[in-house]
């Protein structure tokens, strides 16, 4: 598996970033001094939920004038997050290193912040575009112990014997 992860951990300054990666046989990590603002207002993930969740129900009207705004907005969105997190020299060449590597590719956001973890990572857009026209998964992890654990690592007997 490919990977960057970005970790993130509430600091009395702020919110800081830490940036690790796995992509092919090179494992490298680095602490970035910057801090991470939290650069989406309530009022757009208000507008990508409805556009996510509801738009679809009724895309006529008045609707489709807002969903055009909502689509408009998305690269900007993802190319502010790539900026805070990924936009220094270093950060580039790691993503180009995860867009160049087999898959599966990941970029992993690690936080226990709500906040952070409520950012729509998902569209996420570098300089060539979006992370998910590259074959880049979002995953989302808190930083709890055992939460890197490989999927199904442990079996898991959810149609085993009940008890009596």
């Amino acid at each position: 598996m490919n990977e960057i992860r970005l970790e993130f951990a509430r600091t009395g300054g702020g919110i800081m970033v830490r940036r690790a990666a796995s992509i092919g046989k090179v494992v490298w990590q680095e602490e970035v001094s910057s801090s991470f603002t939290l650069a989406f207002p309530p009022g757009d993930q208000q507008d990508l939920r409805w556009y996510l969740e509801d738009f679809m129900d009724f895309p006529h009207g008045g609707s489709v004038t807002r969903a055009e705004r909502v689509e408009a907005s998305l690269d900007a969105w993802g190319r502010t997050l790539f900026d805070q997190v990924l936009s220094d020299a270093r950060g580039r060449a790691l993503m180009q290193q995860l867009v160049d590597s087999g898959a599966p590719r990941l970029l992993t956001v690690v936080s226990e912040d709500a906040e952070v973890q409520r950012m729509p990572w998902e569209v996420v857009a570098g300089p060539r575009g979006p992370l998910a026209l590259f074959g880049i998964a979002v995953r989302r992890q808190t930083g709890e112990e055992g939460a890197t654990a490989a999927f199904g690592s442990e079996p898991i007997g959810l149609l085993g014997p009940m008890p009596l």
